[in-house]
């Protein structure tokens, strides 16, 4: 560091506190796993150019967990609509909306502020997925070419893909019943956000074809990252977990919670 800088980095957790109750309370997420699967030396980068909202996604070694970058405007309509999509979780056990299971920012010695949230990754970590589907109901603009898809396994195919390979979704009358009024309250909620652009993400196994094919492996880059290690910590009911995995020192207690914008006290700034 040069003299003139005072700190390596600056790290803010938003609303710690609705967030860990919705990972624990809501999401099932054991507190040490969380850590761990955060906090490992190295994580895994998806290949390619970022996606059409610039955004950078990586995931954790475990493939549990996704790390998304996130422009300043989409942090505060999250922070703004927190509120409503806590209640909505609470009472909507298996709601189909994306997890979110935290919210940061991360700002570097005379750099710009990195937001970014942690959320669920909806497929199972040990198993690979063969075709990805983007579904949003309409058939305008909604197709992956053909040609293009062939080459590239981690491709997310669209509507028409979806309608020219004939696929379907194969539920008995109960299931079908509870998915389709699951999305719609899901939808009704993103209505009364004002949310337009949202779709149903579908994965397909192929259980004959398995994991033989590393799909992952084979698209998937591993590098080591060192921000995320320490401000994992803030979390302080996890520092003496952190202290017997990663055998580092807990570090001091963080000051001036009260601070405006870091969310001490549930969303009451949302």
């Amino acid at each position: 560091m040069t003299p003139s800088a005072k700190y390596d980095f600056k790290f803010k957790d938003y609303a710690p506190f609705v967030f860990r109750e919705l990972r624990e309370q809501h999401f099932g997420l054991d507190p040490a796993d969380y850590l761990l699967s955060l906090t490992a030396k190295y994580i895994l980068s998806e290949l390619g150019s970022p996606g059409k909202s610039g955004s950078f996604f990586y995931f954790s070694r475990d493939y549990r967990f996704i790390i998304k970058t996130i422009h300043h405007t989409e942090h505060k309509f999250l922070r703004k609509i927190l509120k409503q999509y806590y209640e909505h979780v609470k009472t909507n056990p298996h709601t189909l909306l994306s997890r979110f299971y935290g919210l940061h920012r991360v700002k570097l010695p005379r750099g710009r502020k990195i937001h970014f949230v942690i959320m669920n990754n909806l497929f199972p970590p040990h198993k690979d997925v063969h075709e990805t589907y983007d579904l949003k109901g309409s058939t305008v603009g909604r197709e992956y070419p053909e040609e293009k898809a062939m080459k590239n396994p981690r491709a997310v195919l669209k509507d028409l893909n979806w309608i020219n390979r004939h696929k379907s979704l194969e539920l008995g009358p109960e299931k079908r019943a509870l998915l389709t009024e699951q999305l719609r309250r899901d939808s009704e909620l993103l209505k009364q956000l004002n949310v337009m652009d949202y779709s149903l993400l579908v994965g397909i196994h192929n259980m004959q074809r398995g994991n033989k094919d590393m799909v992952r492996k084979n698209t998937l880059k591993v590098f080591s990252v060192c921000f995320l290690v320490i401000p994992i910590h803030f979390l302080s009911d996890l520092r003496s977990l952190c202290y017997a995995a990663r055998r580092h020192p807990p570090y001091p207690p963080t000051k001036n919670r009260s601070k405006k914008g870091a969310f001490p006290r549930g969303y009451r700034h949302a």
